[in-house]
């Protein structure tokens, strides 16, 4: 059976650039629970602003 989706270009046009950073994601991992910790009470302030603000501005475009 051929697929003609699933080619060598495919491959090397979409699949290959998303395997390219995988080596990073441990990294990646590592510096984001660390920031996660040293920042937690920040960074729930600040997503609390960020739902009321959401909030106020779907109320007033609710009410338009």
């Amino acid at each position: 059976m051929n697929f003609p989706l699933v080619t060598d270009s495919y491959f090397y046009a979409i699949a290959a650039p998303a395997v390219v950073p995988l080596p990073l994601a441990p990294l990646g991992l590592r510096w984001g629970v660390r920031l996660a910790r040293r920042y937690t009470p920040i960074f729930f302030r600040l997503t609390r602003l960020g739902m009321f603000l959401t909030g106020c501005m779907l109320l007033r475009d609710g009410l338009h």
